[in-house]
Order: C-alpha cells, then structure tokens, then sequence
C-alpha cells in the first residue's frame, strides 16, 4: 500500500470516529437533557430496565426533569395561521373548495365571480377558526389559572412562595388543607391539630377518577419522625419507575444517604402507591403536609393519561363519504361530457355556422386551450358538492343533542339531565344494534342492602327486611353478648369454638377486614359528634359495616400506630394491624393480619368473592351442638341458594398464625416488598402463599335491587330489534338469576340455557363442549362454514337464518377467555350470538369486556355500551357509543361516555324516541343539501345546450351566493323539528324502530341519494323545458341579449326558490308556526328582496316587472311545480298500497293517514 493510500485511509478511519463519536455525544446529551417522557420514547431500549433517580436536597443533579409549566394551547401566536389552514386543508373536502376557489380566480376559467366559493369558504373557515380560537384561549387561561398558582417551598431560609409552573422534581412542597397537589409528590410528614401524632393522610381524588371517599396516604418509615430541619440536611435518594399513565405503579424505595460505604439495607426504604399524591388530588381532613415532588409537567400520572380519544364518526357520516365519491364522479364525468362537447362545437360547429366570421381554419391554439372550456365546467359544476354540508350536518347533530339534553322525561331529580358529550354521534342512536351492558350499578340500583347471612352453617335473613330485623338472628346475638364471654380472636384455633362464638367471630371479621373509613358527622347547632358515617370505595363493604354496627360491632378508626378500635356491644376493643393484604382483580380477595395483644395469636381474617375464598377452605365439623357434616360444604349450599336469589355473595373466612408461621412469612414479604422488578407479581405471591387452609365462618348475601323499569326497558329493546347482552363480573348463578329478574332471560322452564363454563376445564375439553352445543344449533345455517363465510367478508346478521329463538348462552370469565384466544371459537361465538335470544358473560374483566364489543363491531354491527364504573370505561371507549349511567362507583364512566345518562330505563326513550328522531332528521338535512345543489347544477348543465357550450352561468354571482346560505341553507335546518310519527306510538310500537337501522334496503342512505338524486336531475330538466316552452318569445334572443339571459335567470331561479321549499314542506310530517314561517317566509323575502335589488337598474327592472305581470310567468311556476311534485306522489301512492314500504305499512296501521306525510319515504 503506497504512503497516499495509507493516508487517504487513515483520514477516512478519521472521519467515521468523528462522526461516530459525534453522534453518540449527541445522544447522551439528548437523553441527559430532554425529558424523561420523550427520551424514553427516542431511546427505548436504553430505558427499558430503567428508573427514574431522584435526589433529596441536589438541584444541579434534578435540573434535567421537565418542569411543572402546564400547557395545553394547541396554537401559538406564530403559528396559528400555518397550523390552522394546515388541518382545514388535511380534509379532502376542504382541499378540493381551495382548489375550485383558487380556478376561479383565473377571469379566463371561472365562469361567475370566485365570491360564489370565496365567501362561503371563507365563512365556514372563519367560523371554525372562532372555535379553534376560543376553545385554545379558554385552554390558555386554565393553563395560566394553574402555572400561578403559590405554593410553599422548603428551603434553607425557611419556607418561600413560588409559582406552580416554577416547581421542579426535588422540591419539597407544602400542602394545606383543601388545596389542590399541582404535581405527583411522594408524602414525607404531615401534620392534623385533631391528631398531632397521625402519620396518615387524606386525599380525595374525584378530579382524577371520580371517587369522593377519602384515601390513606402514609408516611415512609423512618421518614415520619424528621424535622423540616432534618429533611433538607437529608442526604438520600428516591427510586421510582419512569412517567406512566398507570396510578397504582409506583414500586419505589427510598435510599438513605447512599454513597456511604456502611449503607445497609436498613437505609432502604419501600414505597408504593400508598405513599404517592397525584396531580390533582385535593387534601382533605388533614392540616399540612409536606411532599417531595418525583413528577412534574407531562410527567405526571394525570399528565401521562392526558391522551386524546379518537373521535367517533357515525356511519351516516361514512354514508355521506361514499354519497359525495358518487356525485364527485358524476361531477366529473359531465365536465368530461360538456367539455369534449364545447370544443368540439367551437372547433367545428361553430367555424361551419359562423363562415362570415372568416376565421382560419388551420390556426394552431395553444396546447392549454383544450382545458379551458372543461375546466370552467368542472367550475360551474362544482356546487354540486355542497360547500355548507358539514356545517349543516354539525348545526343539526348539535340541536339534536340539546333535545336530548332538554328532554325532562330524561332527567332525574337526584341525578341531573342527560347529557351529550359528542355531539356527532346523535344519529346513530337510531342504528343501535346491539346494546351491551354492565350490571351493577347499571340495571341495578347499586344501593347495598345485606339481606342474609350464613354463619357456621345457620342461615339468617330474607328478602323483605334488613339483617339486623332478624328475629332469629338477633335472639342469637342475645345469647352471644350474655354467653360468650372472651374474645374469640385470643383462642389459637376455630375447631373448638361453639357457635355463638363464631357469630362474634364472624361480626368481628366484617368489622376488621375492610378498606373504608368512619366519618363523624358534624351537629350543626352544637358542634358535636353527632352520628357516624362510612366511605368506601366499594359499597358492598359500606353495607357490611352498616350492618355490623346496627347489629352492635362497631368500626371505630384506625389510628396511625396501626391499631383498630371496635366498639362490641359498648365495650371498646383495640386490635394491632400487623399487615393489611390489599385487595386485587387476580386474587378477588383482601385479607388482613390482626391479633389482640403482642401475647395473643395472629389472625389471619379474608374476604372475597366466594370463588375465590371458598376453595382456599379446608373443611371443619360444624360447631356444637351441631355435628352432622362440615360447615364449609352447608355454607356453599347457602351460597349456591343465594345466588340463585339474585343476591351478591361474600365468603368470610379465618385462620390462626403462629409467630414463627408470620415471621416467616414476613421475611418473604419484606424481600418481595424491597424489590423494584415484578414487585408487584412477588408481593401478590406473597400473599397468595399464606392465605390458605383458611376456616371458613359464613357468608353474606347482599341485595342490589333493580333500577325501576328495568325489564320494560330490555322488552322493548328487543321488540326494536336490539339485541341486548348483559356483560357482568358477577358468579353465573347470579347472573342468571338477575338476568330472569329483568326479563333478558326468559322465565325457568321456558327456552334453554347454553352454560359455556370454562372453569375447571382444559381447552380441548371446552373446545369439544362448545363444538356439540354448536353443531345442535347450527342444523339450519348453510353448508358454507362460518370460517369461510367469515373469511369471504359473507357473515352477516341478515346472512343468518332463525336468528330469533328462546336460546340463550352464557358464558363464563374462563370461557371468555378461550373464546377470545381463538379465531374457531370466536367464530362459532358469533354464529350462536347473533341467532339466540340473548348473551351473558359473567365474571368478565374490564379487558374482556372490551374484547366482546370489539368483536361484535367486526360484523358491521352497531354496538351501544352502558356501564357506571371505571371497569366499564373500556367498554363504552370501543362502542360505537357509550353510555354512562351517574352512579355510586365514580365519575370515570361518565367521563369516558358519548352520552350520560342517570338511569338504564332512560335508554328506552334515547333510542327509540331521540335516536330515530335524530337519524331521521339528519338523513334528511344530508340528502336535501345534495338535492338542492344537484338541482341547480342541472339546470346550469342543460343550459349550456341552449348557450354554445362555452361555460357561461345562468346565474349570476348574487343568487348564486344566496342559494346555499339564505334560501336553500336556512329553513332546512328547521327540520330538525320534524317528527315523521309521533312519541306516543314509537313507545307503544317499539318495532317501528326495526326500519331505521339499516337492515332495510329502502333505508340505505346511498339507495335514498340516489333517489334524490334521480329527483333533481329530473326537476332540473323540467324545470328548463318548460321555462323556455312558456317564454319562447324571450328566448330566440337570449344569445345575443343579456337583458333577456336576465329575465331567464330570474324565471329559472325563482321556481328554483319555489320548488325547494315546496319540496321541503312536502316532507315535513309535523308542522308548527316555526318552520312553517320559515318555509314559505323564504320565498316572500326571495321576491322582495330581488326586487329591491332591481330597482337601480332601470331596464332590467321593466323586465322583471313585465315577466312577473305576465300571467304565464305564474302558469309556468304552477305547471313546473305540478310536473316535479306529482310523480313523487304516484309513486308513494302505489308503494303503500303494494306495501313494499313496512314503515309505512306499520305506520299508517297505528295512525291515520295524513295527506302530507305519502311522500316521506321517499325521503330515505
């Protein structure tokens, strides 16, 4: 290798390191520098193991967090203007109006003045631009309402104030009492006048997930018991996941003075989410506290879950789409038709015609010359696709929206109106093909009442009385206060307690094992305790505790050095509170770790879903005197019994622990608890590991009775042809029981009942199990297979024959769950689903429940969801609308929903009344702003055999401008008054519904456009023959004369102007003084109007008069409207008297025919 070779290579081994070198510079600074939430997005894997590192007392190492400024504005100053435009013009239909409007401005294509476009265009995009503005300034002040807000920060000089925005990860900030936590923040001392020792604090975060009851915020260990003073002499650091959206992953550890070579692992201190305060989050029933700020800005849990929703569009807005490709390719294929035309008539016909002219045949044009005449058709054509349709469109699905807000027959005195929160979706309430909901809260009241009980195997209860207004059980609870006279909790074993005890015992455990908290209620005139009250965030365990304390067990507090207070029958008892075991979906239990005294044993005491508690029972003798088998087999008899009451049931069961059983246990858990990886899977371990060989005790049956009008609702529903599932997290028998309860399953004895239960069962054998039931019911569908047919895109409802049977299937979390892994069972699923009467799934999670919409959309299907809690909230996202219903679990469903609502029974009135209202109103709004654009366009088509084929407008800029604002835009919009049958009869004839939902070909959207589109075309043609038979005598110099293209103009424009609002009052069905005004009001203010307008122009003044003083100027209008409105009514005529339109059969059977309403059909 030559010297210039080695240095030339040498160079370029120079330059790469450079670069490389270069470059991985650059990346460190970059993920050093930019915030955590967006270097975790650039360099995923380097963050993949990582955590976030946060340093007590050290702003130089933290000054690389992103700070607390909120901002939400969408624009800037700057870029309003490129932004703005830049999103109206990412729409087809916004692109193509520039593109017209920008031709238009070329004097040699544009056969009217570009205002006819411009202005329009400008108006609408000014209106949005309004919006866009006032939405983004209002965002703007919320934005600086929080950023200057003052908070307290502690520092070396004491505590100083600054603004929210200034808040940076490391600071410790103070909060007070009823102030709201402008950033995540890790709790390190709080103070409460009431209690100065309490190392607990409240929040209440109804802002974030709509629960009001109070939430427990407690101290660090070891962290408790330092001053302010020691706090910013503290040297440690703070462990915690990066920025995620999920509230309860905050698996952290604190880590006191780490650098220090004797660092032990007692200067390690676990946190969790117990300890982390949101944003957003208000303090409550404590004084101060004082927090480390760990998440700031975007970073934040709330900021993190700020994500936008994808909006939902109705399925007309889809049809309109399909509608407007339609007209756009006829559009195009007439300005092909006249332009071809137009050139060759200029290049043949009229050279021939016009010899005198002595123009030179073989003068060569410009090669652009050839576009000119069909560009300005393409221009005069271009109304045809209405510029002021969207805006109507959402003028409409806006009022449609109030009604729905305004309707008192949807509003509930204790829970308020109902209310839309997306104002585009009001349409496809008249769509609904399936409605899917919860149970819970949603067909029930959600008001716990504990109704039973079962205790060592003795039953207690019924159905028509509170607990404690047992007889029987409280003569049994006599005894036990005069019998029993020790604790039970200080024996070491159940095997030997009597019954009475384990009644204590049983009363005791409700009382322990529990996550609510007691609030005093306030006297108002003495200021004093006066009564008691409990929060929770599960209203079954309020019920419990309501019951206990009538019963004499009551639940005092639980102070901040973990001890329990009880009052048992007036005597006070403190228990020590060694370990709370959370509760969580996979196990569907909580436990707790309790004994009397540091002598006393260790009791384990749980509490679940029966499921989940019962087979973690080992079985034991009844206690005396009863003796005949084991009290865990008599007590799921009961369970058994009352679920098949409808009723909710809870599993109570105990166990003693010895010391060396917990310390045992505890080194397991601290270990698990310690860690920062799948800290969360080895503490779930953990617990699952001791709560075993439990002893059950008894058991609670809960009533949740249902929401009035609940089964009228469903029967209804059904006689509209919805379908209607019931998606649960109940046991099945429970469900079952609910599901005759509210008539979605028919009465015992009558239809089968198809378990799919996958509990218990490998895959293969649910597989095989599901096959059978399948291949019974699948004798009448095709030989085609579902797999085929659902492959072809040929699975369909309407594919399917006898999809209307008393079957109904339900199906279990387990089977669910194979049934969503598997494309051969989700497609037998469907099969079954769409023919049977009705679906349950119970035990679904919130996942799951998702999962079933999703794969009912798959099938085109229109789905509806309605729940009332946060497990719900997936479901109403993944509908094609959700529902929320105002309840006791939260406000995350009504949040979430497209529509809220305060009862289920408010669904009958929504769809059947409001939903078809709405479709059928803005159906029409859709097809008439086709039609009456379509209509004029015609006639300007038409007009160009009569004009030479040169492009020229019939119609000047004036009444073109006017057309689609004032006189055809306006009084269509009234229409949302209409009412094509009344509310009375589309309640009493729920299957009137059936018609709207798309199934009927007379009700596609695309089969109406094309019928009005058939209409205007026709209207347009008649409308120019007969206007130049009636005038002939104006017309043989219209070529030359435009004095008489004006006279044209007006006559063709004003049986326009009369045609369209006799068209529009000929489909309206329900006539008041508005819409009526409106209508024909129009048409006076046409005619005023044009002839104010006229009078400054002396001539054509005289023409217009001499026209409109001319009888046959009325006779051509009256004959114009005859021909146009005549055929619409023979063909209505004869398609109710051959009945092919069931809606008007079914209609005209329940009401009387009224002259006005025969041609509303053809409206669809």
């Amino acid at each position: 290798m030559s010297s210039t070779q080695r240095s030339t290579q040498y160079w370029v081994n120079f330059i790469q390191t450079s670069i490389v070198n270069l470059i991985g510079s650059l990346i460190v600074f970059l993920d050093n520098n930019l915030p955590e939430s967006i270097s975790k997005r650039l360099f995923p894997k380097k963050h993949l193991l990582d955590n976030r590192t946060i340093y007590f007392n050290n702003f130089v190492k933290n000054k690389h967090f992103c700070s607390n400024l909120i901002k939400n504005t969408k624009f800037t100053p700057l870029n309003f203007i490129f932004k703005f435009f830049w999103e109206q013009f990412g729409r087809f239909m916004n692109a193509y109006f520039l593109l017209v409007a920008c031709l238009q401005l070329n004097k040699d294509l544009t056969p009217v003045n570009p205002i006819t476009t411009w202005t329009p265009l400008l108006i609408i995009f000014t209106i949005s631009a309004i919006k866009e503005l006032y939405d983004d300034y209002n965002r703007y002040l919320n934005d600086l309402e929080f950023n200057n807000r003052l908070y307290s920060k502690l520092d070396p000089t004491g505590y100083k104030s600054i603004k929210s925005s200034q808040i940076r990860v490391g600071d410790i900030i103070k909060i007070e009492e009823g102030g709201e936590v402008p950033c995540d923040l890790v709790i390190l001392n709080c103070t409460n006048t009431n209690d100065p020792s309490t190392q607990t604090a409240f929040i209440q975060t109804a802002n974030l997930d709509g629960e009001t009851s109070l939430k427990p915020r407690i101290i660090p260990p070891r962290i408790a018991d330092l001053s302010e003073e020691s706090l910013l002499n503290l040297e440690g650091i703070i462990e915690c996941p990066l920025p995620n959206p999920n509230f309860n992953d905050f698996n952290s550890r604190i880590v006191i003075n780490p650098n220090r070579s004797d660092s032990n692992s007692n200067n390690i201190i676990s946190i969790s989410s117990s300890q982390l305060i949101p944003q957003g989050a208000f303090l409550v029933q404590t004084t101060s506290i004082l927090g480390i700020v760990v998440y700031t800005g975007r970073d934040t849990k709330i900021g993190q879950n700020s994500q936008n929703s994808n909006l939902k569009l109705s399925v007309l807005d889809k049809q309109i789409e399909r509608a407007s490709i339609f007209i756009f390719i006829f559009m195009l294929f007439l300005t092909v038709l006249l332009g071809y035309i137009g050139n060759y008539w200029h290049d043949e016909i009229f050279r021939k015609v016009h010899k005198y002219l002595h123009l030179d045949p073989d003068h060569k044009l410009n090669w652009y010359t050839g576009l000119v005449i069909p560009l300005r058709m393409l221009l005069l054509l271009s109304l045809m696709i209405p510029i002021s349709l969207k805006v109507s469109m959402d003028i409409s699905k806006f009022l449609c929206s109030q009604f729905i807000g305004w309707d008192l027959k949807l509003y509930d005195g204790s829970r308020g109106p109902a209310v839309v929160n997306n104002t585009q979706i009001p349409d496809e309430l008249g769509q609904v093909q399936f409605v899917l909901s919860d149970k819970t809260g949603t067909l029930t009241e959600n008001v716990m009442n504990l109704r039973k009980c079962s205790i060592s195997g003795k039953r207690y209860g019924n159905l028509q009385q509170d607990i404690w207004e047992s007889e029987a059980l409280m003569m049994d609870m006599d005894e036990m206060e005069s019998s029993v006279t020790e604790n039970p909790l200080l024996r070491s074993s159940v095997d030997s307690n009597t019954f009475l005890e384990n009644m204590s015992l049983f009363f005791q455990s409700i009382s322990l094992c529990h996550d609510s908290q007691l609030i005093p209620l306030e006297d108002s005139e003495t200021d004093v305790r006066a009564d008691h009250e409990y929060y929770g965030s599960s209203p079954d365990e309020v019920a419990l505790l309501n019951s206990a304390a009538k019963l004499g067990y009551k639940y005092l507090e639980e102070a901040h050095d973990g001890t329990i207070t009880l009052d048992a029958h007036g005597k006070t008892q403190t228990y020590e509170l060694l370990h709370k075991l959370d509760f969580c979906s996979f196990r569907k239990r909580m436990s707790v770790l309790v004994r009397v005294s540091k002598d006393s044993p260790i009791w384990l005491i749980c509490k679940g879903a029966d499921d989940s508690v019962v087979p973690l029972c080992k079985p034991i003798p009844l206690p005396k005197p009863y003796h005949q088998e084991s009290s865990t087999s008599i007590t799921q008899l009961h369970l058994d019994e009352y679920a098949h009451l409808g009723l909710r049931t809870l599993a109570i069961a105990c166990k003693p622990l010895s010391e060396d059983e917990y310390k045992q246990w505890l080194n397991k858990f601290e270990t698990a608890n310690s860690s920062i990886e799948d800290r969360e899977d080895q503490i779930r371990q953990s617990y699952i590991d001791i709560e075993k060989d439990l002893n059950l005790i008894g058991c609670t049956a809960i009533e949740d009775k249902l929401q009035p009008g609940v089964p009228d609702t469903i029967a209804s529903l059904r006689q509209a042809g919805v379908k209607v599932w019931m998606l649960t997290g109940d046991k099945l028998i429970t469900a079952i029981q609910i599901g005759r309860s509210c008539k979605l399953l028919p009465p015992e004895g009558f239809g089968r009942i198809i378990k799919l239960q996958g509990r218990d069962q490998s895959f293969e054998e649910f597989f095989e199990n599901f096959e059978d039931e399948y291949s019974q019911l699948s004798s009448n569908i095709p030989e085609i297979s579902i797999r085929s047919r659902l492959s072809l895109g040929l699975l369909n409802s309407t594919s399917i024959q006898n999809d209307i049977s008393l079957a109904s299937i339900i199906v279990d979390g387990t089977g669910l769950a194979y049934i969503l892994s598997d494309f051969r069972l989700k497609s037998m699923f469907l099969e079954l689903g769409l023919r049977v009467n009705s679906v349950i799934c119970c035990r679904a999670t919130p996942k799951q429940k998702s999962q079933v919409v999703e794969l009912i959309k798959s099938l085109n299907q229109i789905t509806l969801a309605i729940g009332d809690g946060g497990n719900d909230v997936l479901m109403i996202q993944q509908a094609n609308i959700g529902v929320g219903i105002r309840g006791l679990e939260g406000k995350q469903a009504t949040r979430a929903a497209d529509i809220t609502l305060s009862r289920f029974s408010h669904l009958n009135r929504l769809i059947l009344i409001h939903g078809r209202y709405s479709l059928h109103r803005v159906r029409f709004v859709a097809l008439y702003c086709f039609y009456k654009t379509v209509y004029i366009c015609c006639i300007q088509a038409v007009y160009q055999f009569f004009s030479g084929f040169n492009g020229t407008s019939l119609f000047n800029t004036y009444s073109l401008s006017l057309y689609n604002i004032l006189y055809a835009g306006m009084p269509v919009l009234f229409y949302v008054l209409d009412k094509d049958i009344p509310e009375e009869q589309l309640i009493k004839y729920p299957t009137l519904y059936k018609f709207t939902q798309g199934r009927d070909p007379s009700y596609w959207f695309i089969s109406g456009t094309f019928r009005w589109f058939l209409w205007a075309v026709g209207q347009g043609i008649v409308t120019i023959i007969v206007s130049y038979g009636s005038f002939f005598e104006f017309t043989d110099t219209w070529f030359s004369s435009s004095d008489s293209m004006v006279i044209d103009s007006f006559l063709m424009y004003s049986i326009v102007i009369i045609i369209i609002q006799i068209t529009l009052s000929l489909f309206t069905n329900y006539y008041t003084i508005v819409n009526q005004f409106v209508i024909w009001g129009t048409i006076i203010i046409y005619f005023v109007t044009t002839l104010l307008a006229s009078i400054p122009v002396k001539l054509h003044m005289s023409e217009v008069q001499q026209l409109v003083m001319d009888t046959r100027f009325y006779l051509c209008i009256m004959l114009t409207v005859v021909i146009c409105s005549v055929p619409v009514w023979v063909y209505n005529y004869f398609k109710l008297v051959s009945g092919k339109d069931p809606v008007k059969e079914l209609r005209n059977s329940v009401i009387s025919v009224r002259p006005r309403t025969v041609a509303h059909s053809y409206s669809n």
